[in-house]
């Protein structure tokens, strides 16, 4: 082994057999699939690949679970009492 060579690095690319990641080289092949198509299904397909990567856990996404107020037993805000952000 050569002493003077840099180490492959790369933290943020995909290697085989290395780390997780959310943008895999197929979930960016299939996005670039459904755009150049113009696929609804195709970029379906991509929407799914990534939601199953964050439920892996590989972004906080994953972590939280949305509940809607029925769930928690508590009431629904009416539009008309949230105030407005501007």
């Amino acid at each position: 082994v050569l002493r003077n060579s840099l180490e492959v690095g790369g933290e943020y690319m995909f290697r085989m057999r290395g780390e997780a990641h959310i943008w895999s080289p197929d979930a960016v092949a299939t996005l670039q699939h459904a755009v150049r198509q113009g696929s609804w299904e195709t970029f379906r397909d991509y929407s799914a690949q990534i939601d199953s990567e964050t439920a892996r856990a590989q972004s906080i996404r994953g972590l939280f679970k949305i509940r809607f107020a029925e769930e928690t037993g508590r009431k629904k805000v009416a539009l008309d009492e949230v105030m407005s952000a501007a």
